[in-house]
């Protein structure tokens, strides 16, 4: 029965893959789109109870959370993460980590499909090495890594190294040649003390640099791509959860021609801080306020010349009841933003101060002891008709 379910997971993750993307959001265009934060923490972010039960298990145990959403009228939006810990014997695990995410976050497609082994080396070490093989070879990564972890796994701490575009030299068909290594570290760390508890995630690599010769003219690209850093505190108590959440995410890319007139380089960074805390108010029903603070700010230069910033400020507010089989779970959210665009080649310079309000209505429950789902809509009170509908599904096996 277990082997037909992996079987079922797998075929389900390669249909959804082999679909057409029909979202290309660039960086460069999407800077006017009023809903994005607030339509991201609506649809996509986690109930607490989910990410603390992901966060202990992701790496003892195999797991799939699964998210499909409207964006807009005509767009879907997915997000797929599987990860496989098969132990062979006490020593040695298979492992496996395919993540897709249309990432509405950073407004760029990630994707990896790390496949390789972990070796237990006592009940507390343990080392790994995989490798990303995602579609294109010359895009391939290689890991080493360590994971270290109490004996009733309640925190661990899991770190690699990562070589990315492993011998690009060799693979590319545009006669690339990497003149700057492109190494990045990794990393997954939990502690829990009494009612405390911390997790963090992160990558962060150097800015590698390629030169294509095979072009029109001598073209240099240099990058760094992916990078973010997470961090969760938490409260726990009887009958409530505080959480405070701290993001940061940052990009960067440049083009430098042997015609110095096509040079463009460009970076982006998003910081936001969010709060949040769950308690009990009568039997069986609950309220949640929620707070996120965000700060974007991007800038072009050489080809495109222009800085951006915005600022937003997002409040919900969740009232839960709780029957025995399901969870009712309704919000009001609303988002004030500053949008400051300043195009220093044009004058199209504007700057936007404007607010949006959202309603939402969701059920979830568990489906059984190790999986749960969570329906739900969502509707921008402005806006006449069916504002779009979200499905998030959660297993652990």
């Amino acid at each position: 029965m277990k082997l037909l379910l992996l079987i079922l997971i797998f075929i389900t993750v390669m249909y959804l893959t082999a679909q057409e993307n029909p979202i290309d959001w660039d960086f460069d265009n999407h800077y006017n789109k009023s809903r994005l934060f607030l339509h991201e923490m609506v649809n996509y972010e986690k109930e607490l109870e989910w990410q603390i039960e992901n966060e202990e298990k992701q790496f003892f145990t195999n797991n799939l959370n699964l998210d499909m959403g409207s964006v807009s009228l005509n767009r879907l939006y997915n997000i797929i993460d599987l990860k496989i810990n098969h132990k062979f014997d006490d020593k040695w695990k298979f492992v496996l980590n395919y993540l897709r995410d249309e990432s509405k976050y950073k407004n760029l497609d990630i994707e990896f499909n790390y496949i390789g082994f972990e070796r237990q080396l006592s009940s507390k070490f343990s080392f790994l090495s995989t490798c990303n093989t995602y579609y294109e070879k010359d895009d391939m990564d290689v890991e080493l890594g360590f994971m270290l972890n109490d004996k009733a796994k309640n925190n661990y701490l899991r770190s690699s190294l990562i070589w990315g575009n492993f011998l690009y030299n060799k693979k590319n068909n545009l006669s690339g040649k990497i003149n700057q290594l492109y190494l990045g570290i990794k990393w997954f760390g939990l502690y829990n003390l009494k009612n405390f508890r911390l997790y963090s995630e992160g990558f962060y690599s150097n800015r590698f640099s390629v030169d294509y010769h095979d072009q029109s003219q001598l073209q240099t690209h240099f990058e760094s791509k992916d990078n973010y850093a997470l961090l969760k505190l938490y409260y726990i108590g009887l009958n409530d959860i505080m959480q405070y959440k701290f993001n940061i995410y940052d990009f960067y890319t440049e083009e430098a021609f042997q015609d110095n007139e096509l040079d463009y380089s460009y970076k982006n960074r998003i910081i936001d801080h969010r709060l949040s805390y769950k308690f009990q108010i009568f039997n069986n029903f609950f309220c949640k306020p929620e707070l996120l603070y965000l700060v974007q700010t991007a800038k072009a230069s050489e080809y495109m010349q222009y800085e951006f910033v915005r600022k937003e400020f997002i409040k919900t507010l969740y009232f839960y009841y709780d029957s025995k089989y399901f969870t009712i779970k309704t919000g009001y959210l609303r988002t004030d933003f500053n949008n400051d665009y300043d195009d220093q080649n044009s004058e199209n310079d504007y700057k936007k101060d404007s607010s949006n309000q959202k309603l939402f209505i969701g059920l979830f429950g568990d489906l059984t002891k190790n999986s749960r789902l969570l329906f739900s809509i969502s509707h921008e009170i402005k806006f006449h008709g069916f504002g779009g509908g979200n499905l998030q599904y959660q297993m652990f096996f």
